[in-house]
This record gives C-alpha cells, sequence and structure tokens, in this order.
C-alpha cells in the first residue's frame, strides 16, 4: 500500500481538504490499473479528438492536449518489449464546467472518442477537467476497447502532477496513472498518458482500490 496527500478546493464549502489518498495495487507493467467507470459514462461518444466546448477550446489558457499509446505490456517491465496497438477505440469524458443546473458532466459536450493508429497512438484536444465537490481531484475518464468486435479492455482514469490545487504533489511518487503536465508559453498545457493491456490475457489484472480520508479546514 502507498499514501499520498494533496489539498483540494471544495467550491460547495468553499473549504480546502486535505486528502489522503490510500493506493493498494498489484501493480506489474502487463496492465495500466483499472479504476471505477463512474456514473457518468454514456456509450457512444461522439467520433473526434476535440473535445469540449470549441469557445473554450479557441483560448490555449483553458486546453489540455492528451498524447499517447496504447501498448501491449510486458511483464519484465523492459520497455523495448510494449508493442503499440492499432485499432484501439479510446473513449474519453471528465467533468467540464457547470451547466445552469449545476451539472459538471454534460450529455456529449466533455466527450469523445479516437482509434488508435499502426503505432497505438491516440490523441485529444481537451478542455481542462473542471474540480467538483463530490470528488475534489482533477481526472480523466478512459475506456478502452477493440474496434473489431467492441470487447471492453480497461477502463481507468488518468491524474494529474503539479503543484496547483487538485493534483497529486510534484514529489508524490505515484506512476502508472499519474501525468506530469506540462505548461507551454501559450498556456496551453500538455500530457503524455500511455496505458499497457495485456491482450493475450495471462497476466493478474491490477485493480487500484481508493479510499479518501478528508478533513476540511477553512481557507
Amino acid at each position: 500500500s502507498k499514501s499520498d496527500a494533496f489539498t483540494a478546493w471544495d467550491r460547495t464549502t468553499k473549504c480546502a481538504q486535505e486528502v489522503l489518498l490510500v493506493r493498494r495495487c498489484c501493480c506489474c507493467c502487463a496492465s495500466t490499473p483499472t479504476d471505477q467507470l463512474g456514473p457518468f459514462y454514456i456509450p457512444g461518444s461522439p467520433m473526434g479528438s476535440r473535445v469540449g466546448p470549441e469557445s473554450l477550446l479557441s483560448d490555449p489558457t483553458k486546453v489540455l492536449e492528451v498524447t499517447g499509446r496504447i501498448l501491449q505490456g510486458s511483464e519484465d517491465c523492459n520497455p523495448s518489449d510494449a508493442v503499440g496497438l492499432a485499432g484501439i477505440v479510446v473513449e474519453l469524458w471528465y467533468a467540464g464546467d457547470p451547466d445552469e443546473d449545476g451539472n459538471y458532466y454534460q450529455d456529449d459536450e466533455y466527450r469523445g472518442q479516437v482509434t488508435t493508429d499502426s503505432n497505438g497512438t491516440y490523441s485529444f484536444m481537451q478542455t481542462f477537467p473542471a474540480l467538483y465537490p463530490q470528488r475534489p481531484l482533477l481526472h480523466n475518464h478512459f475506456r478502452l476497447s477493440l474496434a473489431s468486435t467492441g470487447e471492453e479492455l480497461l477502463v481507468t482514469q488518468n491524474y494529474f502532477q503539479g503543484d496547483q490545487v487538485g493534483y497529486f504533489s510534484s514529489t508524490s511518487d505515484v506512476p502508472w496513472q499519474v501525468a506530469e503536465v506540462i505548461i507551454e508559453s501559450d498556456g496551453k498545457r500538455k500530457i503524455e498518458f500511455d496505458m499497457y493491456i495485456d491482450l493475450n490475457n495471462d497476466s493478474p489484472r491490477c485493480n487500484l482500490f481508493t479510499s479518501f480520508l478528508q478533513r476540511a479546514f477553512e481557507w
């Protein structure tokens, strides 16, 4: 087990929360840890790599560029054995700015899907995820499936590493699902997030169990 603390801002209570994330994982290099699907997944996300309102995507300070590869993992953790997988559907969804009713997950506004190329590469140009009171931790949701059959391969999430509210601390030892955020000169943010899957089904599935111990205090 590992643990890590970060500070998150609760917009509802106007408090900061010190959150202790306890992680227990049987991690190996054969597969990226699974994570919760969450209640807001909708099958059949719109096709396309641009995700979010165009009015926000036109502002570099609101944009997150996500790039990565879907890879066949290896138990010996040798990067040279990680082969890019073509024909993998990558679905993305996340919390956006709330609408007038306070909904952070609109039906299609903050959802998209692409299919990996011959090198297993995928990319999205999305708006940066929003924090919401029920879960004060910035994250993206991903679901991987085979384009040819629709078979589900992986459900996971990615988190962000840095010194901002809702990030994991830049000193944290949290590999696998945490990506370092790079900020370019125009304010656009970028991450690289590779995901490993075991198409041979000969390695144990790595499950990520999280529990949150929150202590609210006045900001």
